[in-house]
C-alpha cells in the first residue's frame, strides 16, 4: 500500500503487517503539497510507482537510481496534518464501498461504485467502543488496523463484523487491495 503525505514523503507499507518498507522524498524541505493517488505496476519482475505531486508526475522503479530531492522534514506529520477531507464523525458502523458520482461527465451525471472506499471516510471513536464494518461491495475484504492491533475475518459481500477498539483516535480510513485501516 502506498501513501503520500503533504510534505512530499511517499511511503510504501506491507499490506499484511502495516510496517513501512520504503520511503522517498519528492519535495524540497518545508514545502507542503497534497499528493495525488499512487499507482504501481510491474514489468519483467521489476516494480514501478507513479504518483502525482502537484503539477509534477514522479515515476520510478522502487529499487531505481532516482535521487530524493532532500531529506524528509525533521518534524513528522501526524495523520491530522496529512489528512485532507471531512471531519471525523461519531458513528458505530463503517461501510466498505461507496457510490461515487461525476457531476461533469459528458452526457450527464455518471455513477460508479468505488470498491476501495469507506463510508464515512473518517470516524472518531473511544476506547472500548465496538465498530461494525459492513462490506457493501462486490468483492471480499479483510480489514486490518495499520498498527496490527486488530483485524476482521474476510468479509464476503453483504457480511459484517464487529471490532472492539483499544485506543482513542481519529481514524482516516483507506481501503486499498489488502484493506488497511489507518489507525
Amino acid at each position: 500500500m502506498f501513501w503520500g503525505s503533504a510534505d512530499g514523503q511517499v511511503e510504501a507499507y506491507d499490506a499484511r503487517t502495516g510496517e513501512r518498507v520504503w520511503a522517498f522524498q519528492t519535495l524540497e524541505t518545508e514545502t507542503r503539497l497534497r499528493p495525488g493517488p499512487a499507482a504501481t505496476y510491474a514489468v519483467d519482475g521489476r516494480q514501478y510507482i507513479v504518483i502525482a505531486m502537484g503539477p509534477e508526475i514522479w515515476a520510478f522503479a522502487l529499487d531505481g537510481a532516482v535521487s530524493a530531492r532532500s531529506a524528509p522534514d525533521s518534524i513528522e506529520l501526524d495523520d491530522l496534518t496529512r489528512w485532507v477531507g471531512p471531519a471525523p464523525r461519531p458513528v458505530d458502523t463503517i461501510e466498505t464501498a461507496m457510490l461515487r458520482d461525476s457531476c461533469c461527465a459528458v452526457g450527464g451525471e455518471r455513477n460508479a461504485i468505488d470498491e476501495y472506499a469507506f463510508n464515512p471516510l473518517r470516524v472518531r471513536r473511544t476506547v472500548g467502543d465496538r465498530v461494525r464494518f459492513v462490506n457493501n461491495g462486490t468483492m471480499s475484504h479483510t480489514i486490518v488496523a495499520r498498527n496490527g492491533s486488530w483485524t476482521t475475518n474476510t468479509l464476503a459481500p453483504g457480511m459484517f463484523e464487529y471490532v472492539t477498539l483499544e485506543e482513542t483516535r481519529d481514524i482516516p480510513l483507506s481501503l486499498h487491495g489488502a484493506s488497511l485501516v489507518y489507525w
